[in-house]
Formats: C-alpha cells, sequence, structure tokens
C-alpha cells in the first residue's frame, strides 16, 4: 500500500497542494516590490559609494535589504517543505483566523520599516514592533503544526507511508516546533535591546558616539552617532537570518536524504504506541532493501 501511495503522490507533487494560489501571489508580489526596494535603496548611492567603508545608516540600508530577499525567499522553501510533508488540510482549504489577523499587520509594519529607516528612533520602535509581531507568527504557527501534522499522519500510517511519515515528523518536531526557535528568539531579543539601548538612553548615545569618532577620526557627529545602532541593526539581521536559514537548509537536506533513502529501502516503524485512542508510528524506522 506504502508503494501505492508513493507514486500517486509522486504523480502529483508538482500540484499545488497547500497554499498554492497564496504562494504564487506572495511571491510575484515579493519579487516585483523586492526589485523596486532594492532600486529605491540604491539611488542613495553612487558606485564610489558602495565601495567606501559602509557608515552606520548604509548598513541599516543594505541589512534591509537583505532582510527583506530573506523573507522573500524564506517563503518559496517553506512552502515547499510544506508541501513535501502535508497532504491533508484540517481546515479544509480555510486560512486559519489568527493568520488572517497577523499577516496584514506583519506586513504594514514591515512596510513602516521602509518609511523610517533613516531616523534610528523611530526605526527601533517599529523594528521593536516587528520582532513582536515576528514572535506571534511563530507561536501561532507552533500551535498549528501538530494539527496538520495529526491530519497527514492519519493517511500516512494505514498506507504504510514509513518514510513519508518520518519526514513529516521530522519537520514539525525539528523544524516548527524546535527548541533552538527559542534561543534564536532570545539571542534576537538580546541584540535588539541593546539596539534600544544605544539608541534611546541619550547618555548611551552620546558616549557610543564619542567612543566611535575616537576610533574612526574621519567620522562626521552625526555618523558616529549611527554608527553603533547601525552594527547592532546589520548584527541583529545577520544573526537572525543566519540562524534560521542554517536550520531551514539542514531540515530541507533532511527531507531530501530520506525521500532518497524511500526509492531504494523499505521503511518500517520501531514501535507503535498508542497515543490518543488511537495507534501513532514512531518517527524513527527500520530500513531493508527495497525488493524493486
Amino acid at each position: 500500500m506504502a508503494r501505492k501511495l508513493d507514486q500517486h503522490l509522486d504523480e502529483v507533487r508538482r500540484i499545488e497542494t497547500l497554499f498554492g494560489r497564496l504562494r504564487m501571489f506572495v511571491t510575484g508580489v515579493g519579487i516585483g516590490f523586492g526589485l523596486l526596494f532594492t532600486w529605491l535603496q540604491l539611488q542613495r548611492y553612487s558606485f564610489i559609494s558602495t565601495v567606501r567603508l559602509l557608515d552606520g545608516q548604509t548598513l541599516i540600508h543594505v541589512s534591509l535589504i537583505f532582510y527583506y530577499y530573506a523573507w522573500v525567499f524564506a517563503h518559496i522553501i517553506e512552502g515547499q517543505m510544506c508541501r513535501w510533508v502535508y497532504i491533508a488540510d484540517p481546515n479544509r482549504g480555510k486560512t486559519p483566523v489568527a493568520l488572517i489577523m497577523i499577516i496584514p499587520i506583519l506586513v504594514a509594519v514591515g512596510l513602516l520599516l521602509f518609511i523610517v529607516q533613516d531616523n534610528p528612533v523611530h526605526l527601533t520602535i517599529v523594528f521593536t514592533g516587528f520582532f513582536i509581531m515576528d514572535v506571534v507568527l511563530f507561536v501561532n504557527v507552533r500551535k498549528l503544526a501538530p494539527k496538520y501534522e495529526a491530519a497527514s499522519a492519519k493517511i500516512y500510517e494505514p498506507e504504510g507511508a514509513y518514510a513519508r511519515l518520518a519526514q513529516l515528523r521530522y519537520y514539525v518536531s525539528h523544524h516548527v516546533r524546535g527548541q533552538w526557535q527559542f534561543y534564536r528568539f532570545g539571542v534576537m531579543a538580546f541584540i535588539l535591546a541593546l539596539l534600544n539601548a544605544s539608541v534611546h538612553i541619550e547618555v548611551l548615545h552620546q558616549f557610543l558616539g564619542s567612543e566611535a569618532r575616537n576610533l574612526v577620526v574621519d567620522l562626521s557627529t552625526e555618523q558616529s552617532l549611527i554608527l553603533v545602532p547601525g552594527l547592532l541593526f546589520a548584527s541583529y539581521i545577520v544573526v537572525a537570518e543566519g540562524w534560521m536559514w542554517s536550520m531551514r537548509m539542514r531540515t530541507r537536506r533532511a527531507l531530501l536524504t530520506i525521500d532518497d533513502m524511500r526509492t531504494r529501502y523499505e521503511f518500517s516503524p520501531v514501535k507503535i504506541t498508542s497515543s490518543g485512542g488511537g495507534k501513532r508510528a514512531s518517527a524513527k524506522s527500520r530500513l531493508r532493501p527495497s525488493k524493486t
């Protein structure tokens, strides 16, 4: 039965299952706005200025470009992995109410970042709001994941599709609901707190500006005051997205590895445990060479 299900799912893999039309719309709009956003950002600089030592304001501008594209392409990869592991929608095609409320707010706050990027005080306030909405989105997705996992597992388990079940369990437990997410948000919150302190605490703000002028003599007073916040802003984005993308690609590689092994081996569960009144196959599986 597992072989028959695998063949069927392989045939329809390219068909948009979950969030297909939304993925195409967001990707198209995201790339379009991204090109416009990048062009507007680059209008500020000549070729010569781009090869000079970046100042704080430039770091913020460049970081925002990087941050934007990181989110746009993340949607593509995450959507791909969701289509690999989920084959049932417990909401029957309806977008969860929580996401309907959170996503527009997140987009609106993201647009505000572009508007206030030249004002460090306003930027840190809006960026803090963006961080809060990012955490709220994560919490809601983390709560929804088990429902999608259970709906897909109900199809995989009776069919004996244990390789796909292993992919599903790995994606939900190690990626969407992985404990590393909490450590990541903790580090992000710490850097964000330092960024806010460097901007909103005037004594610290002036002290850091003075230290920056001592280190880089050519800096003007205005440049020195924004240098440390710019470095902290860039550090936040590098840490947040670097960490996220490393785990995202690690998960993707694991799913592809299991998928490759599925074509050469037969998976069988190590044990069956009772869960919620029914049987639940463990994500851990034994392997034996495929007969075909």
